[in-house]
């Protein structure tokens, strides 16, 4: 039994020195500001669509390589056979009648990304319209965030065939390259955040996903490791931004383009080719398609919390350089200015809607309604769609008072 003591003496050892880190770490938390809660410390992000659009602990999980799209949603989300946010298709039931949302956030948002729950805008064409195939419809999600044309064009060539229609909702992700005088075809920089994290990188993701899921995460020193990991993903993503952002690669280093007004005349020019290309792959399907230029806050009178939030507006020459790129669409619906007149909060930061709650409630804003109502009723006025006005009125049951909302016209 000689052997109890030395044993209880190095355990306790081992304790202390445990419980040394553990408040040292704390100490060093609290320090440096970082005391917060794993999930805070690990994300570190003001961007409320990027803190509420994932299932996973770090925000950076939630997506993965794509080698067409440059990156799509990863399994923190329920996915269809596409690989995109939604449910299954059904394709056996004919009778479906399928809008593919085509766009980034905001359009992603819109569509709706709970698997369970549909999203406004197919609540209220059940409730309020009738299809030509005689039965439901259903919203298909092929959109992705910070994804920009050619994105669109490439989603639209690939699943055009599951789809009656093709929507696009657009123009915020799309101002940035213009304002940014680079190629409009060259991917987001979050694709090259992603494309090159490296090893340590994932290393550190893993970490954080599975620490994450444990109650050790509420722990000083787990959280002082995921503050120092942050600290060095930042710090790589730097490199990578200033290596292999969308405004040196390929358009400054291999084309030496300069910032004038001919940069902008190919942008435009460019932008106008996408927007046609998309409607030529639509009618290349023999399917509808309607291109929408998305709600902006420019001429909104801001509310003090919207003041606070949007901490950048589009450029109201960029703005109408998109529009105008828009315009030339024969199928064209302008909501820029949708809430121009509305006094109440709108938008949770730069262009996404505010959430009701902090669980996302992604498709079922104030917002993403206003535009439902807006868009159903411009589809229903094209022939080609066969979308008709239900008789008599209605109201999608889950929308609650409706008090607030504009009526179907």
């Amino acid at each position: 039994m000689s052997w109890i003591k030395p044993l209880a003496f190095w355990s306790l050892l081992v304790i202390l020195a445990l419980v040394l880190v553990e408040v040292s770490a704390w100490l060093f938390l609290v320090a440096s500001g970082n005391n917060k809660s794993f999930y805070n410390v690990v994300n570190n992000s003001n961007n409320t669509h990027a803190q509420t659009t994932s299932n996973c602990i770090a925000n950076a999980s939630s997506y993965k390589l794509h080698p067409y799209f440059g990156f799509i949603q990863s399994n923190c989300v329920q996915l269809n056979e596409l690989g995109f946010w939604g449910r299954a298709l059904e394709r056996d039931d004919t009778s479906i009648y399928r809008v593919g949302i085509f766009g980034g956030s905001v359009a992603n948002q819109f569509a709706g990304v709970d698997g369970h729950k549909s999203a406004a805008f197919e609540q209220l064409l059940n409730s309020c319209f009738t299809s030509p195939k005689g039965g439901t419809f259903r919203t298909i999600n092929l959109a992705g965030a910070a994804w920009k044309h050619p994105q669109q064009e490439i989603a639209l060539m690939l699943f055009g065939n599951e789809i009656d229609l093709a929507l696009s909702i657009e123009g915020f992700n799309e101002h940035f390259t213009l304002k940014n005088l680079v190629d409009l075809s060259v991917p987001a920089n979050t694709f090259f955040h992603l494309a090159n994290r490296g090893v340590g990188a994932n290393l550190y993701l893993n970490y954080v996903e599975a620490l994450g899921k444990t109650t050790l995460n509420k722990m000083a020193t787990p959280r002082l490791f995921a503050v120092i990991g942050r600290k060095w993903l930042s710090s790589q993503q730097n490199h990578e931004n200033a290596q292999y952002s969308s405004a040196n690669y390929i358009y400054q280093a291999s084309a030496g383009a300069t910032h004038n007004r001919e940069t902008v005349y190919h942008n435009v020019t460019r932008y106008k080719a996408f927007v046609a290309d998309f409607a030529a792959l639509a009618k290349a399907r023999k399917i509808p398609y309607l291109q929408v230029l998305q709600p902006f806050p420019n001429g909104k009178s801001l509310t003090p919390k919207e003041e606070k939030v949007i901490t950048y507006r589009a450029p109201d020459d960029y703005l109408h350089m998109v529009r105008e790129s828009m315009s030339t669409s024969q199928k064209f619906l302008d909501l820029s200015q949708l809430f121009i007149h509305h006094e109440q909060q709108i938008f949770g930061d730069s262009i996404h809607f505010l959430q009701p709650t902090v669980k996302a409630q992604f498709g079922h804003t104030f917002g993403d309604r206003q535009m439902a109502l807006k868009i159903a009723n411009k589809l229903q006025q094209m022939p080609e769609t066969g979308i008709k006005r239900k008789l008599g009125n209605c109201e999608p049951i889950s929308w609650g008072n409706t008090a607030a909302f504009e009526v179907l016209e």
